[in-house]
């Protein structure tokens, strides 16, 4: 079967190195890495913000954790076990059993 394709076939043309293309390629090359550190440091800014603003939340809800309290404590809190059941199992599929 003959195949069309040229890919990794037939005579390869050389390409011929000028000190321009050689300069332009540095000054590209250096504008891309200027543009990746600029990129990193505009993601470390965020990333710092928040950071800051995560400071500012509590770890724990305190008042839906005394409001549950007082629901379990007067009787009024009711577990849907259907509910429970059924996260358990969604829970439980979505598992990676593979030992790696």
């Amino acid at each position: 079967m003959k195949s069309n394709s040229t890919l990794g076939h037939g005579p390869k043309k050389k390409k011929k190195i000028t000190a321009r293309a050689v300069t332009k390629g540095k000054k590209q090359s250096s504008a891309r890495r200027n543009d990746s550190v600029a990129d990193v440091s505009a993601d470390i800014s965020l990333m710092q913000k928040a950071g800051e603003i995560l400071k500012t939340v509590p770890d724990v809800r305190e008042q839906k954790v005394k409001d549950l309290k007082k629901r379990i404590r007067d009787g009024s809190y009711k577990v849907d076990s259907k509910k429970v059941a059924d996260r358990l199992v969604e829970e439980h599929l979505k598992t990676d059993f593979e030992k790696k």
